[in-house]
């Protein structure tokens, strides 16, 4: 998984010209790939952060909490807004 994450934005940064400086990843996420975050740091230069998207109720899933079938790119959007804020 980090591979493929750093191959994309990587690809994305070179073929845009585009410096890339902060990122966010769901608690999932870095569940799964707990050396992604320092990855993108030591090879890509990125601080990256890892956010519980749809709010802070512990208790439910992201589907429960967002109230909706949850799709990736609202699950995005939602770490993304927290990222940023």
């Amino acid at each position: 998984m980090a591979r493929f994450v750093i191959g994309k934005v990587d690809k994305y940064r070179t073929e845009h010209s585009y410096k890339v400086l902060g990122g966010a990843v769901t608690e999932e996420a870095n569940t799964l790939c707990p050396e992604l975050r320092s990855l993108l740091w030591r090879k890509l230069d990125i601080v990256c952060f890892a956010f519980k998207p749809f709010g802070d109720d512990h208790n439910a899933g992201p589907t429960q909490a967002a109230g909706i079938d949850t799709k990736v790119d609202e699950e995005s959007d939602s770490v993304v807004r927290k990222a940023i804020e």
